[in-house]
């Protein structure tokens, strides 16, 4: 197609690059900023090597510092540092070149190639044979990087190579040993693999050690048990349900038991099947309030799970006002059922008195022992029965419930309540057991309650007395050496007090409060802490910022900052939090000082979404070991696989670290011996990396960028541009917050904010302090809000998003977007992810949008999944504030007529406005969204598609929409629930809080799914596949000729609000 031809250029010496559309930055500034980061100690010295050079380069600069005094692994992480630019934001926010734009390193380019040969038999057994053929590590790498960049340029050498059976046996016994398994890791850290997250774990994890041994934590047996412990995701918490019960089982649940294996299966990949074993591992308590409307929901569910046969217990309670008599009736009439008549029948009297609404005919259909009429009679002058009631209730207003939810094995629901979504619950708490026995923490016949209890924090309410959230923590993340030092001279030079001499203490400070003397008392198996009483005044007013401490009293608790004073309750569940999220495999020698660091640096590293690994070590001989320094602190370690589309990119950054002395690389093929196909993605694109100064990539028009997600690319003319790097926040209590012009959106709980900027220092309205944006990669930086009101702007025209999901979509869009400027008169901003590299847009303001996830989300990154979610969960907080409404437009919708008829319509208080789908078409009565639990999901009401759809800003923050859709994005990806389009189904499913506007299907006529005789009335038309050349050149000129025409309202007149 005429979009991959390639640009001859008149200067052939012309390469594509990549740049900063910012101001260029000294090198010797970059140079001192990375000793400040990582080596403060050795800052004076490198000031006096290079205050009197001029012409610095890199090179210049490393045989400047090439001393005896250098260790070598630290100038090995100064070559990648100066090489990648990785401190070149920060150098430049601070002082800049004028009249220069900044170019940037450390990415890569991808072109389509024309290689389409025969299948090679054996083709995995031949490549690895060869790969091993070579007699060296570096000649295995260079194959490795060769033929991942242009593996048309090695097929002559794989076609005909000869098999070592001997080498493929043994990759066949590694592969199939259960400890082998892909990982790329740095001294236990989990890292993409990509230039900068590689560069930044290098240099974080040597800060780290350099900290650790400031504090005087250099036993290596104890920094191996900190730095290879996996995070912990989450602290659990235990309320033991009531006395009285009755159990939902399978009808055959005795027999089922009598099946079910002996031995826990710790090698089990689904909770399900983890779940079959002798003894039950999965007790669950439904709390059912008979006035809430997902009440019916979750009974019908429940009973749909007991057809399974899985070992479970269910109970469930029924809540209703006991002063009001029908409610009494109900309360009484299903207990007794239970007692009687046993719990499933009780469950399907309950499920069908709410569903029908009459409830005594449903209670007569149980053909109970005692009638309606007598309940009152017979069981309220029942004093046994009635004390059961009372004793139900008062553990209900004891545990603090009223109104419906549900408990999987002593742990209440937190996040917000949906029908099904129980399921999602009850799986994270069968994951927990599963984790657990594979860790070796839960064993065969080990008491569950036992476990339970000892390893979650024990509580009478199901709320804990105190919310623990991210955006309390202390986190040093991008922060250099020498201020960290700082903190820990301020903090920790005053007395203190320690509860008990003999264990580990964790650190509390008081800062402008008091220490209230009975916490030490509060319990007797209270953690061991150590507190400080101290004046915000004696703290330097930089670190006050940095600890948010303001003009209020806080309490901080390890790596938590809490406001004010807390009672002894909130203390006991601070103290014991802290313990079981950041203490496991603490030496209970370690100072207060070193605790502190240690649970910071844990907490930064679980809000950054930065996993740590036990590292098994295959015992192999297969590894391809680089020794070229020796003395490196950093192992990097990859196990991975060759074919993989993104290892062009891994091993060409792994060469490079290998190469620059930063750390010692193994690297271990993780492939299948048995493949015979060798149309793997990688194969059809040629890469060119840009890692240094000599690297270039040709001057075509069909280049890809490689590089890491959080850069927002866009093309123009010859190179590709950044405008600006992603600032993120926290800033609790903001609303919104204003920089320049640009006006964006705190997320309401957490205060999270994110704006794309160039380097430098900003005032920002709506904070108390500056921010700088001075990081290649997002760090996540707390600030404190001034809670001031931002009067905000409405931006002109009209808005839309959209995804180019794969370069082959590009003429779509290019299509989409034509059409769209000549059907409307408007000014059109379009943010786009992926946008075009022709950098076409038919006059329209495009916005590249980066491919980022925020971390702290927890949020897959895989580009499917950022596809179906960016629209729905991230908008908020990607637009600004100014964008009062926004259209979703899949990149093959083509506009028929003006966008303006859905922009101007009345949405009243309705979030999403979108098109129905299909659900009367004849060809899809039987689809998947039209069976009784998807129809359950969303109460009944109609499907829309989610390819066209507005979204009103402001309602939608009202009604919680994004964090309700985040919240159920999340918990699906972090369980590996698989469902059909998971995006349309979520956002369905959230029709019940969320108010919806229902627009006719042929707002967004479909081919197959929509009535043919809509067509001619349709808004927009969707089309599957790319339209070849001839098809495009004919349409575009089509929509070139279309002028913008006033249509009347239609959608007005067959729109339905619920």
């Amino acid at each position: 197609m005429f979009l991959f031809s390639f640009l001859f250029l008149s200067r052939a010496e012309e390469t594509t690059k990549l740049y900063g559309t910012w101001g260029d930055s000294y090198i010797e500034d970059e140079t001192l900023l990375f000793f400040e980061f990582l080596r403060p100690d050795l800052t004076v010295h490198v000031q006096h090597l290079l205050q009197d050079e001029t012409d610095l380069t890199k090179d210049k600069v490393l045989r400047l510092l090439n001393q005896e005094w250098m260790p070598k692994s630290v100038l090995g992480l100064l070559n990648l540092s100066l090489s990648w630019r990785y401190f070149h934001p920060r150098a430049s926010a601070g002082r800049s070149k004028e009249n220069t734009i900044s170019e940037l390193r450390g990415y890569g380019f991808s072109v389509p190639n024309d290689f389409n040969e025969n299948k090679i038999k054996n083709f995995s057994a031949r490549f690895l044979s060869r790969l091993y053929s070579f007699p060296n590590a570096q000649d295995r790498f260079s194959f490795l990087r060769n033929s991942a960049a242009n593996f048309p340029g090695e097929y002559p050498f794989l076609e005909n190579h000869p098999i070592f059976d001997s080498l493929i046996d043994s990759f066949k016994n590694l592969t199939s040993n259960t400890s082998f398994a892909e990982t790329i890791s740095i001294n236990g850290r989990v890292v993409d693999g990509t230039s900068h997250d590689v560069l930044r774990a290098l240099l974080e994890e040597t800060q780290t050690k350099f900290i650790l041994s400031h504090l005087q934590f250099t036993n290596s047996t104890d920094y191996e048990q900190i730095i290879y412990s996996p995070t912990v995701k989450e602290v659990y918490n235990y309320v033991s349900p009531p006395h009285w019960h009755r159990d939902l089982t399978h009808h055959d649940f005795f027999n089922v038991l009598q099946r079910s294996p002996k031995e826990l299966n710790v090698n089990a990949t689904s909770p399900e099947e983890f779940m079959r074993y002798k003894e039950v591992l999965s007790s669950i308590q439904l709390f059912v309030n008979i006035n809430n409307p997902m009440s019916k929901y979750l009974l019908y569910d429940l009973l749909e799970l007991a057809r399974s046969e899985i070992p479970y217990v269910v109970n469930v309670y029924c809540l209703g006002d006991l002063t009001n008599e029908t409610e009494k009736k109900i309360v009484y009439s299903y207990l007794k059922t239970e007692e009687t008549l046993g719990a499933r029948t009780a469950i399907k009297y309950l499920f069908d008195a709410l569903e029908s609404g009459n409830i005594k005919k449903e209670y007569k259909a149980t053909r109970p022992i005692i009638n309606w009429n007598d309940i009152e009679k017979r069981l309220y002058n029942d004093t046994g029965f009635t004390a059961i009631v009372n004793d139900l209730n008062d553990y209900y207003q004891k545990v603090g419930i009223n109104d419906t939810t549900y408990s999987v094995n002593g742990n209440f629901v937190s996040g917000p309540l949906s029908y099904l979504e129980w399921r999602r619950f009850y799986l994270q708490q069968v994951n927990r057991l599963m984790d657990a026995a594979k860790q070796g923490t839960f064993v065969t016949n080990q008491s569950l309650t036992d476990y339970l209890k000892n390893n979650s924090i024990v509580l009478e309410k199901m709320r804990p007395p105190i919310k623990i959230r991210n955006e309390q923590i202390i986190t040093f993340s991008g922060i250099d050496s020498r201020t960290i030092i700082s903190i820990f001279e301020n903090l920790f030079n005053r007395p203190s007090y320690r509860h008990r001499q003999a264990e580990m203490p964790i650190p509390v400070f008081f800062v402008d409060c008091k220490a209230n003397l009975s916490y030490a008392s509060v319990k007797e198996d209270v953690p061991n802490f150590e507190f400080y009483e101290i004046e915000s005044g004696e703290i330097d007013p930089e670190l006050r910022l940095l600890l948010r401490i303001g003009s209020s009293p806080k309490t901080i608790i390890g790596p938590h900052i809490f406001e004010g004073n807390l009672n002894g309750e909130q203390f006991d569940y601070a103290l014991r939090y802290v313990q079981k999220r950041y203490c496991h495999n603490i030496t209970n020698k370690a100072t207060s000082p070193q605790v502190f660091y240690i649970t910071i640096l844990r907490a930064s590293q679980f809000l950054n979404g930065i996993k740590r690994t036990k590292f098994v070590n295959p015992e192999t001989n297969l590894y391809i070991i680089d020794y070229s320094n020796p003395n490196a602190e950093m192992a990097y370690s990859l196990i991975t696989n060759p074919f993989s589309i993104n290892f062009r990119e891994i091993i060409e950054v792994a060469s490079h670290v290998g190469q620059s002395g930063a750390g010692i690389v193994a690297f271990i093929p993780s492939c299948s011996t048995e493949g015979l196909d060798t149309t793997f993605p990688f194969m059809q694109e040629n890469y060119f990396p840009v890692m240094n100064e000599l690297q270039n990539a040709p001057p075509v028009a069909n280049l890809t960028f490689v590089g890491h997600k959080s850069w927002a690319v866009i093309r123009r003319g010859l190179h590709f541009y950044i405008e600006g790097l992603i600032l993120t926040g926290f800033a609790p209590g903001a609303n919104v917050i204003k920089i320049g012009d640009i006006y964006h959106t705190a997320l309401k709980e957490s205060g999270y904010f994110q704006f794309t900027l160039p380097p430098g220092i900003y005032n920002a309205q709506g904070l108390r302090q500056s921010v700088i944006s001075d990081s290649i990669l997002p760090v996540y930086k707390f600030y404190m809000s001034d809670f001031s009101h931002i009067d905000v702007p409405t931006s002109e025209g009209v808005h839309i998003f959209s995804i180019i999901t794969n370069p082959v979509f590009e003429t779509n869009f290019i299509l989409m977007l034509s059409s769209l400027v000549n059907t409307t008169k408007e000014k059109i901003t379009a943010y786009v992810v992926n946008p075009p590299r022709s950098g076409e847009g038919f006059g329209v303001n495009i916005v590249p949008v980066a491919e980022y996830v925020p971390p702290f989300l927890e949020m897959s990154t895989a580009h499917e999944m950022m596809v179906a979610t960016m629209k729905h969960a991230m908008v908020d907080f990607i637009l600004p504030s100014t964008v009062k409404r926004v259209v979703f437009v899949d990149q093959s919708i083509f506009f028929k007529k003006d966008i303006k008829l859905l922009t101007d319509f009345n949405m009243r208080d309705a979030a999403i406005a979108a098109p129905h789908f299909g659900r009367k078409f004849k060809p899809f009565v039987s689809m998947w969204f039209m069976e009784r639990e998807s129809l359950l999901q969303r109460a009944g009401r109609p499907y829309h598609s989610s390819r066209f759809f507005m979204i009103d800003m402001e309602n939608a923050r009202k009604q919680n929409y994004f964090d309700l859709f985040r919240y159920l994005v999340m918990f699906r990806i972090r369980y590996s629930i698989f469902v059909n389009n998971y995006d349309d189904e979520i956002m369905n499913q959230l029709q019940v809080p969320v108010q919806f506007v229902t627009l006719p299907e042929e707002v967004s006529y479909m081919e197959g799914s929509t009535n043919k005789k809509k067509k001619d009335d349709a808004l927009t038309e969707f089309v599957y596949d790319p339209p070849t050349k001839k098809a495009l050149f004919n349409s575009l000129n089509t929509y070139l000729k279309l002028r913008a025409n006033v249509y009347r309202m239609y959608v007005t007149q067959n729109a339905t609000v619920k």
